[in-house]
Parts: structure tokens; sequence; C-alpha cells
């Protein structure tokens, strides 16, 4: 197994606040019934074989029509809620951090980066 995590100090030692790290945002990938995984393209955990970008985003035309399906679905019940999707990964979804509020158009984000405590 293997742990990634985003920086919270950028390169040129300003603060950066992933959006995972506020607990504002969630990856979704789809279940059926039986919690077996349906199509979605491609899983989440193999975004590093998505080369050049291209399966992983939300409007992908290079995935299957069941896959589409599936995207579009996850997608609405999502957006319905209020929820900002990544436009680059279509199981990145965001409510509160920085990147929803910008989604959004709101003036702030509701969530900051999360303290790092030991436990």
């Amino acid at each position: 197994m293997h742990q990634m995590v985003a920086p919270t100090i950028n390169l040129d030692g300003s603060q950066n606040i992933p959006s995972h790290a506020t607990g504002g945002a969630i990856d979704v990938y789809l279940i059926d019934e039986k919690g077996e995984a349906v199509d979605m393209g491609m899983h989440p955990k193999d975004w590093l074989l998505d080369h050049d970008g291209l399966l992983s985003l939300p409007n992908s035309t290079r995935i299957s029509e069941e896959a589409k399906k599936y995207r579009s679905i996850m997608s609405s019940v999502l957006q319905q809620v209020g929820f900002a999707n990544l436009a680059t990964e279509y199981w990145h979804w965001s409510y509160g951090d920085r990147y929803w509020a910008c989604y959004f158009g709101k003036p702030t984000a509701i969530y900051g980066l999360m303290e790092n405590r030991k436990r």
C-alpha cells in the first residue's frame, strides 16, 4: 500500500491547502447491489496509468456508453446536493473547500486546512 498526500507548502514557500486535507473533498466510485465496482471507464486507483488524462475527464469520450451512463448518474446526484466536480477527475468531488468556493462563486471556503494531530 502507498500513501499520496498533496504538500501543504508549495515549492515557492506559500501555503497550499489540498482539498482532501480540509475534509471537504471525497473520491467517489459507484458499486452495484453486490458491492462490485461498476464500469466507470477506469478506477480512480489507476489514475497514474491514464498518461494523457483523457480517461479521467468527467466527460471522457474514450469510455464505454455504460461508463458514460454511470458517470452521468453520479454527476447528476452529487451536483443536485451541492458538490463540485474537479474538471480533470470524474471521481473527485468537493464541498466547502476552496475549489468548491471558486466553482460556485462563493467569497470563501467553509473549510480550511485540518490540524495534524497525533492519534
